[in-house]
């Protein structure tokens, strides 16, 4: 019988270069002590490699699964999932054996090595960066200086210290000059050049080496890189002049051949090469090398049939996507844009808005598309809710059905991002013989907006800016109309006035500020009677009203003074949806507070029969006496 062992020459000093000795003896002629220290040899001095093996084996198996996911076009997310438990071991064996091996004192660089490249994958670049300091430091002669020195290019630059990271650079090149051809670090030195100098430096930086090389694999990085910095321009003919510098393809480079043919269809979109540009969406559906990118390069289809018009072709496409098992980022952005179809040229708001909350589902932690999604969602609801309220509104009250008019097609524009929608809405209202003429203004200035910087027709637009200016001179419309046309502002507005009088009241109350000014309170309560078409300021000039009246309360007792509840009532009914009426309510929860406001609630509904003359308005005095007395008008009355 034969036993294998394993002796390692010099316990303790052992590296990852040294050779592992395999001796055979006869089992029958050794001595039992002789076995026993060769076992504590082997297992002693084998420890100090094993872990660190186990550390670069983990760190391997990441970087294979890295590789993979990004030919499949699987997201960051997905990838950082299913490698970060492999580096964060390999950076814990690391760890141990600088702890627990500390006469192989000579071979920790590799320790450090390994600890600050697994670092580096995980985005601990700070971290990464000492490591890495240690390792240059004390073993300046490791064989991993060049690479650690090009790891600091690499740290600085994703923490975005573009300076610091060009000094690393010059060091690398300065003693290692050979690395100047290294293809990563080219790529580097490209993308610090785009933020230090400028994208046309490192457009030529790159064109430069891509003339030189004669790796095809190196020349479709180039490629690439010179593309992505060129759409960015944006300069779409000229990314496209690159690809005809692409070598003929080669499997071997399939990865790299496939994101450079996959910006070549995004120039061709742009560009409006359609028929081009679905050619080549074919040929890299059917190039099974790509089989992996199937789903991104059939989003990419969907996309351009859009662009193209061809709806009902371009649902297929998603639909297909989405009922496919694949990458949940475009799976997403499918479900995203299979809503917008349905929304924007089918008018299916209620499947639209189910498709949307699909992709909601999926969309991970993109924040700004996530953002994107809610705020569409929530403009359909808005929509759906303004709808209800307009279809059950009295049909009699002219201005309440124009306000809603024009709410959903603001929600259209704004919200739910359907500007055909809004513009629809719009034009019904400016043709409408009952909306009034602050509505029609408001409608034909975003009309006019739309047209110029979404439509991008800015003749059309111009010309309705100039209606604006003379048909409504006194609304705010005939203002920003003038700003758009670059025009000096030449109008006092109604709003410039409520302005101007609501500062009044603000600086009166300023000189007032914690006894009860009664001064006050009729400045404010007058800027809401004079102006309560400027919805945001009557409603602040009311709710402000409402809380100078009640520190007149000399009790103290914590009631709501009976005058702050008329105010706050009639906020509330005349600007239900002002952020002012949703405080009133909050102040005014309280039991004997409730119950007076729905008395007294009751009773202005009763009074709704009443004129405008009767509800309010400046009392009508004939005495010279009683000229000088009535300076105010009757607020009583009024609310």
């Amino acid at each position: 019988m034969k036993i294998v062992f394993c002796i390692c020459a010099n316990v303790g000093q052992m590296i990852f270069s040294q050779k592992i000795i395999a001796v055979f003896y006869e089992a029958e002629k050794m001595k039992k002590k002789f076995i026993v220290l060769c076992l504590a040899l082997i297992f002693c001095g084998c420890a100090y490699v094993n872990t660190l093996y186990n550390g670069a084996s983990a760190y391997r198996k990441a970087q294979r699964i890295k590789r993979q996911y990004e030919r499949m076009s699987k997201d960051s997310a997905q990838i950082a999932y299913e490698t970060s438990s492999l580096y964060k071991r390999a950076i814990g064996k690391a760890e141990k054996t600088l702890l627990e091996f500390p006469k192989s004192e000579n071979a920790h660089d590799d320790a450090y090595f390994l600890k600050g490249i697994s670092l580096f994958e995980i985005g601990e670049y700070l971290s990464a960066i000492n490591a890495f300091e240690v390792l240059t430091e004390y073993y300046p002669d490791s064989k991993y200086h060049a690479r650690a020195l090009l790891y600091f290019v690499k740290c600085y630059f994703r923490i975005e210290d573009f300076f610091t990271a060009q000094e690393y650079l010059d060091m690398l090149l300065q003693k290692y000059p050979a690395m100047a051809h290294n293809s990563e670090l080219v790529l580097l030195r490209a993308d610090l050049a785009v933020h230090l100098e400028g994208k046309f430096a490192a457009l030529e930086n790159l064109e430069n080496r891509l003339a030189e090389t004669s790796d095809n694999s190196y020349k479709l990085l180039l490629i690439e890189r010179l593309m992505a910095i060129t759409m960015e321009i944006p300069d779409y003919e000229k990314a496209l002049s690159y690809t005809a510098k692409m070598p003929h393809f080669d499997r071997k480079y399939s990865s790299a051949y496939y994101r450079v043919e996959l910006r070549k269809l995004n120039c061709l979109r742009k560009l409006a090469k359609y028929d081009e540009a679905q050619k080549l969406a074919d040929l890299m559906l059917s190039n099974s090398n790509y089989l992996y990118n199937k789903s991104e390069i059939m989003f990419e289809k969907g996309i351009l049939l859009v662009d193209m018009g061809k709806y009902d072709e371009a649902v297929k496409v998603f639909e297909d996507i989405v009922a496919g098992v694949g990458n949940s980022k475009i799976i997403c952005k499918a479900w995203f844009e299979y809503a917008l179809i349905s929304i924007d040229v089918k008018g299916e708001l209620d499947s639209g808005a189910v498709r949307l909350e699909k992709a909601l589902g999926l969309v991970g932690d993109d924040v700004e598309f996530r953002n994107l999604i809610v705020t569409r969602l929530n403009g359909l609801k808005k929509i759906a809710e303004l709808k209800t309220a307009f279809e059950e509104n009295d049909p009699f009250k002219k201005v309440d059905s124009a306000y809603y008019r024009y709410r959903i097609g603001e929600e259209f524009w704004l919200s739910a991002q359907i500007p055909d929608s809004a513009l629809n809405y719009f034009a019904a209202l400016i043709g409408s013989m009952q909306a009034p003429d602050s509505v029609k203004a408001k409608a034909l200035y975003s009309r006019a907006y739309i047209l110029k910087e979404i439509k991008k027709d800015s003749v059309s637009a111009d010309a309705i800016f100039n209606e604006i200016i003379n048909k409504y001179p006194n609304f705010e419309a005939a203002k920003s109309a003038q700003n758009m046309l670059g025009m000096p502002v030449t109008f006092m507005t109604r709003r410039d006035s409520a302005n101007a009088q609501l500062a009044i009241a603000e600086k009166i109350e300023a000189q007032n500020q914690d006894a009860y000014s009664q001064e006050a309170y009729y400045a404010y309560l007058l800027c809401a009677m004079k102006y309560p078409d400027i919805s945001d300021i009557a409603a602040k000039s009311l709710y402000v009203a409402g809380w100078i009246v009640n520190k007149r309360d000399a009790v103290r007792d914590g009631t709501v003074d009976t005058n702050v509840v008329k105010i706050f009532v009639k906020l509330c009914k005349d600007y239900p949806e002002s952020e002012y009426c949703k405080s009133a309510k909050n102040m005014m929860e309280a039991n004997e507070v409730k119950s007076f406001a729905a008395q007294y609630s009751s009773r202005i509904e009763k009074a709704d029969s009443l004129t405008a003359a009767q509800i309010g308005g400046v009392q009508t005095v004939k005495s010279a006496d009683e000229k000088r007395k009535a300076v105010l008008p009757d607020f009583q009355n009024w609310i």
